[in-house]
Order: structure tokens, then sequence, then C-alpha cells
């Protein structure tokens, strides 16, 4: 057996939970120090939030707003953010046109700033994939995007 397949079959595959996870009772959880959450884009944007509605109700142009005032550092709609952040896009259904003409818009709009480093807002796109995007509910393609996610602060779907 190779020193490969040794080191392989030794180190832990897959997430940390199937290693076994630890229950804390009631008073080792209240005792647990934990870091205070920062806002990506205060003060309603800590990180996970969902924003929906209807088709055509302005998602696409929200989230593109929210995406760049996190990379730049910068507002939108009276939000703020503290710091500029890495940023992934991730558009599996609008035509790369339609998508490249809106993201011209946001940086438009924004003229009055310093655009992002080109590596805190990058985008991944069905349009340019010629297989289109890996189907994000599949578990079994989720790992396809794992490389990408490594150092974003912000994934925007």
């Amino acid at each position: 057996m190779s020193e490969n397949i040794k080191y392989l079959t030794r180190a832990p595959i897959g997430p940390a939970y199937l290693r076994g996870m630890t229950p804390l009772t009631i008073n080792e959880f209240l005792e647990r120090s934990f870091p205070p959450r920062e806002m990506l884009l205060a003060p309603w944007l800590p990180g996970l939030c969902m924003v929906y509605g209807p088709r055509g109700i302005g998602k696409t142009h929200v989230s593109l707003g929210v995406a760049y005032a996190v990379a730049t550092g910068g507002e939108f709609l009276g939000w703020g953010a503290t710091q500029p952040r890495r940023v992934l896009h991730i558009d599996g259904e609008m035509p790369g046109a339609l998508l490249k003409t809106r993201i011209a818009g946001v940086v438009a709009a924004n003229a009055d700033r310093a655009p992002p480093p080109p590596e805190f807002l990058r985008f991944l796109s069905a349009e340019v994939e010629p297989d289109g995007l890996p189907d994000l509910a599949d578990a079994g393609a989720q790992h396809f995007y794992e490389p990408h996610l490594a150092d974003a602060d912000l994934v925007v779907v």
C-alpha cells in the first residue's frame, strides 16, 4: 500500500458530523461564549437571509445591489457595509446578456465609488457553463461549488 493511500484511509472523509455530534446540556450551552454576529450589510444582512417574491418584482436587482455594496464596502438602499467583503453571485437561470446588462447598470449607478477588486465580486452563471450549473439541491453535485465558496463571505443565489 502506498503512503498516500495509507494517509487517505486514516483521514476522516466527509462532513465532521459523520464522525459524531456533541449535544450540550443547557448549562454547557449557556456557559459557552460565541463570537458576535457581524452584519455584512447593516442592519439586516447578518450572513443568512432570503429575499423572495413573485417573478419580475426586482429580486435580481436587489441581490446585485446588495452584492455590489458588500463587495465594495458601500451602501445600498440606505444599508451599509462596514468593509469590503468577498462575494460570490450564483445565477442559474438568467440569460447572460441580461445579467451582464444588469451588472453594468449596478456599476454605472455606483460610478461615484471605486469598483471592488475583481476577486471580491465573482459570478457563476449557467449561461457561461456549457452544461449549465450543477443542481444545488443535489447533494452529489454540491461539491462542485465548494472550491468557489471557500473564500466567500457572502454567497448570493
